[in-house]
């Protein structure tokens, strides 16, 4: 595990906006107390971050010694520049330091794409894929070189602003910072007790880091939770032997902080309710090849992606409803989903194998697909798994592929050679 180094006030503040955003004003206070006994000014007295902190009984006594620190400090902490999430807000277009306001999308360079063959990039649609293709601001937010790469999983911590990647080979956890181009451990195996890495996930309003790891294929998984900013674990959670054999191939977080784990092997859908540690199976679901869960808004609601299309599920009562496609939009062969703003934004490839973008908007029932938009109508070639990410307006996507050099060796692994691409794109309004 990784932390800064010890009483770094600006990672202390960090761990305070934390705190703060993830509904725990009183441990926020507390950090804000040590910073201004430090005599570190901060921000926070004016910040809307630390509207629920300033709100407590204890910010009384608090608020002198900040604004005693600000009067002596030659520096002060405040929050940086805005955040994909903040910027969502914003009517620019801009999405991080480099990208376009308003241009179409950039052909693919060959440090941000991978083909398969000389044709894949003028090949024709998909009949059965077809759909309304736009132009969304697209750009590379982070190219990284790191040997013995293998991908398994992505997710964005709006809060400091960091890429959160999984990697299967190492069995460790690194993380990007957006205006990077190099990562940096956040934990290994050796002190999280990770196996094999498979899925993480992050929760964002309570400050943690999800992980699901086995020690084979279909056996040993346990979940790890984390604390998202320092890496540091806080739990174990095996899955009982009596629910194997398993494949957890994604997470998902429910608005009220239940973890889902979506199981390939039963094709089941695995719940551990907030602060539990047991799993219960969602009954009813019928779907063959399960690759992707997405939670929604409503704490009840779940979309499960499967060999033959889309399912709505109702975690309540087990509920399920194959979400009705259009003739001529086919649900099929999706790897990954993501809900945002009443639509699933999913990774979707063809009978080549040829991944897209496709935004599924949804009927206001959430039962039937309305309008279909691909988003990026040529994934880059990828050794892997494509995984995606939102924060606000922003859906990150990771590819993973072999790294070719002049000095490459034809008999050297792929995976000796790996490289990972984080490309980013701005979704479009409806």
């Amino acid at each position: 595990m990784q932390v800064g180094p010890k009483n770094d006030a600006s990672l202390m503040y960090r761990v305070a906006r934390a705190q703060a955003l993830s509904g725990r004003p009183h441990a926020a206070l507390a950090t804000l107390q040590r910073l201004a006994e430090m005599g570190v000014a901060t921000d926070a007295a004016t910040n809307d971050d630390f509207q629920r902190t300033r709100a407590l009984p204890g910010w009384a006594e608090v608020e002198p010694l900040l604004a005693r620190a600000g009067q002596s400090a030659n520096n002060r902490l405040t929050a940086a520049a805005p955040s994909p999430l903040e910027r969502s807000k914003t009517s620019s277009g801009a999405v991080g330091p480099t990208a376009p306001t308003s241009s179409p999308v950039p052909p693919a360079s060959p440090a941000s794409a991978v083909s398969s063959s000389p044709n894949t990039a003028v090949r024709a649609p998909d009949a059965k894929l077809a759909a309304t293709t736009v132009s969304p601001v697209v750009d590379q937010a982070v190219r990284v070189s790191s040997p013995f790469f293998a991908a398994a999983g992505l997710a964005y911590d709006a809060v400091s602003r960091r890429f959160v990647v999984g990697d299967l080979h190492d069995r460790k956890l690194m993380v990007v910072d957006e205006t990077a181009n190099h990562a940096v451990d956040l934990v290994r195996a050796d002190s999280a007790g990770f196996r094999d890495i498979a899925a993480i996930e992050i929760d964002g309003r309570r400050g943690d880091l999800w992980v699901a790891t086995a020690v084979s294929e279909d056996r040993g998984w346990s979940l790890h939770r984390m604390q998202l900013l320092s890496g540091r674990p806080l739990k174990m959670v095996p899955v009982p032997a009596d629910l194997e054999p398993l494949k957890i191939v994604d997470l998902a977080i429910t608005p009220a902080g239940a973890v889902l784990a979506l199981d390939a092997a039963g094709s089941r859908l695995l719940m551990m309710r907030p602060g539990g540690t047991t799993f219960a199976t969602v009954p009813h679901l019928t779907v063959q090849g399960p690759t992707s869960v997405a939670t929604t808004s409503d704490e009840r609601i779940v979309y499960v992606a499967h060999e033959g299309g889309v399912t709505r599920v109702d975690l309540t009562t087990g509920a399920s409803v194959q979400v009705t496609q259009q003739k001529d939009h086919d649900m099929k062969r999706i790897e990954r989903i993501r809900w945002h703003a009443n639509a699933l934004l999913a990774v979707q490839a063809d009978e080549a194998q040829i991944r897209r973008i496709v935004r599924f908007r949804l009927n206001g029932s959430g039962r039937a697909v309305t309008a279909a938009t691909t988003l990026e109508a040529a994934v880059p070639a990828a050794s892997g798994p494509t995984f995606l990410t939102l924060a606000g307006d922003d859906l990150s996507y990771l590819v993973a592929a072999a790294e070719e050099t002049p000095d490459s060796s034809r008999n050297q692994p792929a995976d000796q050679r790996a490289a990972f691409t984080i490309r980013r794109i701005r979704l479009p309004q409806p």
